[in-house]
């Protein structure tokens, strides 16, 4: 299984598979993208490998959303018969746990769903995922949404590649903005 990282990594080291992005408008850096064939399969790959995940994580999702629905509604209900107990307020905490086993255990549930099995990050999950690869993905001028379909961002100029264009007498507009040059440029100008 190819890991997200050594899609980056394979992207950022292999300088005939990189798109480059040089246009300003989406509409021109998308045709700009559609010619060369090879960037353009990368991406349809990794676009459908994403939206693959993306779907296959979403009834996980949705099954741990069920259980916890499950455990809540089943710690109100049984907190209700818990809170009309009138001897409640006269015995210690333990007593009144041996005497309402259904809160106890259900209560113990909800907290070890979020504890122990971290049912918040579960649910969430390819929200997550779909949004740390936005995060990733816009070193490259693109971005993906909830269901991982890719989109192209246009190509902005930051004053690090004006000044490496101007410092090697190109001008500012012909400054390299490849994903590969743009990491070396941060490399040799800290």
């Amino acid at each position: 299984m190819i890991h997200f990282s050594t899609f980056l990594i394979y992207f950022l080291f292999v300088p005939d598979t990189i798109p480059t992005f040089t246009m300003t408008s989406a509409s021109d850096s998308q045709r700009n993208i559609m010619e060369d064939s090879t960037a353009c399969e990368d991406m349809i790959f990794f676009e459908r490998r994403l939206t693959e995940v993306i779907t296959n994580m979403k009834p996980m999702a949705l099954k741990w959303r069920a259980v916890l629905a499950l455990s809540f509604l089943s710690t109100i209900y049984s907190a209700y018969f818990l809170i009309l107990d009138p001897n409640v307020r006269f015995v210690t905490l333990y007593e009144s746990m041996v005497k309402h086993p259904l809160f106890a255990s259900s209560f113990l549930a909800f907290l070890g769903l979020f504890l122990i099995a971290g049912v918040h990050k579960r649910i969430i999950a390819p929200k997550i995922i779909a949004q740390r690869c936005g995060v990733v993905l816009a070193d490259f001028c693109l971005s993906c949404d909830e269901s991982g379909k890719l989109i192209v961002r246009p190509a902005y100029s930051s004053p690090l590649l004006n000044q490496s264009a101007t410092s090697t007498g190109l001008p500012a507009s012909m400054g390299s903005t490849s994903a590969t040059d743009r990491v070396l440029n941060i490399a040799r100008h800290p």
